[in-house]
């Protein structure tokens, strides 16, 4: 392609090679926002495992799987954390309450 003007010329040159500075400033960049996205990926990974550990099912769905003991438990440590009692008459309350709701 010849250029009738010089202007013109030089314009399309300009374009050309802002156009490979830009690819090349990409791909430089590229890798290291893979590298960025994985290492946050990696930390919130290895931070639910340790929520999972640390974080007890509810009571919810350990009556309604029918773990009961598993509930009483930590309905009584839920009581005691905020400085109530929970006494087996009570659980027996809500586990009736409980078995109109689930279908248990």
């Amino acid at each position: 392609m010849q250029c009738s003007r010089l202007k013109n010329c030089s314009a399309v040159a300009e374009k050309k090679t802002r156009e490979r500075v830009i690819s090349k400033g990409v791909t430089k960049l590229l890798p290291s926002y893979i590298i960025l996205i994985s290492n946050i990926y990696k930390h919130l990974l290895r931070l639910k495992n340790i929520l999972y550990r640390l974080l007890p099912e509810s009571p919810y769905w350990l009556l309604s799987t029918n773990k009961l003991k598993e509930a009483s438990k930590l309905l009584k440590q839920i009581a005691l954390a905020n400085g109530k009692t929970l006494e087996e008459e009570d659980f027996e309350k809500l586990l009736k309450q409980e078995v109109g709701h689930t279908g248990l």
